[in-house]
């Protein structure tokens, strides 16, 4: 069986970034991906040289949280707050999860193209890319952001979440296709999900990946999703690691 522990929001804080780095030095991971936008992106640079982490490590496409890379996307009032930080309101907005004028369109090219410079101009050798809140599943960026990984050699990128039960209906169907779509273009696992996710259907499939959230509370490793603890066994992600 093979699956693959993944830990998001490198470069988030300094938390995560030692959060990530420990559960690297346990083997409850093997991959994780970077925030490249975010004010520790820096300090989680020089600590993947350090602990040897460095070919590990993807991109974490962000357009919800912190300070854009691009003046174009600080003054957008549907993506940014006054003070020009990303302020989530884009998620919260079906709509727009559908359909993007090709102002915003513009916006996001813009910023995306950036962090992708940056994160290639890092040097970073996996060339493997997800996204904060998975905004690369939403139909009005899905297709902008594999034209673009493609024109900036991404080898691989993640699926829509499907790691789950089996009823169908529209949102399975969309999952479906655009899984689809993405593995056209890129190296991708079959499926993925949550620890929650696998814990609860994972053992029934083969070529998972399964995303998790590290950070430090109380001086333990944790697993945080959306700003709450979630359970993992850390000791059994190593054992099948192993």
């Amino acid at each position: 069986m093979s699956v693959l522990f993944h830990a998001d929001d490198y470069g988030k804080s300094s938390s995560v970034n030692h959060a990530i780095i420990t559960a690297f030095e346990k083997k409850y991971i093997s991959r994780t991906s970077i925030m490249v936008n975010m004010p520790f992106c820096e300090e989680a640079l020089q600590m993947s040289l350090k602990y040897d982490i460095f070919s590990n490590i993807g991109l974490h496409l962000n357009l919800t949280e912190g300070l854009p890379l691009t003046d174009e996307m600080r003054k957008n009032s549907l993506f940014c707050n006054d003070e020009g930080c990303f302020s989530g309101a884009f998620k919260r907005n079906k709509l727009n999860r559908i359909y993007l004028n090709t102002y915003d369109k513009e916006c996001c090219i813009k910023e995306i193209t950036a962090q992708m410079n940056l994160y290639v101009k890092c040097g970073f050798p996996l060339m493997h890319i997800d996204s904060h809140h998975h905004i690369h599943n939403d139909l009005s960026l899905l297709p902008v952001i594999v034209g673009l990984a493609k024109e900036n050699g991404f080898k691989s990128m993640r699926i829509c979440r499907n790691l789950m039960s089996s009823h169908w209906g529209i949102k399975q169907c969309y999952k479906i296709l655009m899984n689809k779509f993405i593995s056209r273009y890129f190296d991708s696992t079959k499926y993925f999900g949550s620890y929650s996710d696998y814990n609860l259907y994972g053992f029934y499939y083969d070529d998972v990946e399964v995303m998790l959230h590290p950070d430090v509370m109380n001086s333990r490793l944790v697993d945080i999703i959306g700003g709450a603890e979630k359970y993992v066994d850390f000791e059994l992600l190593k054992r099948i690691n192993l």
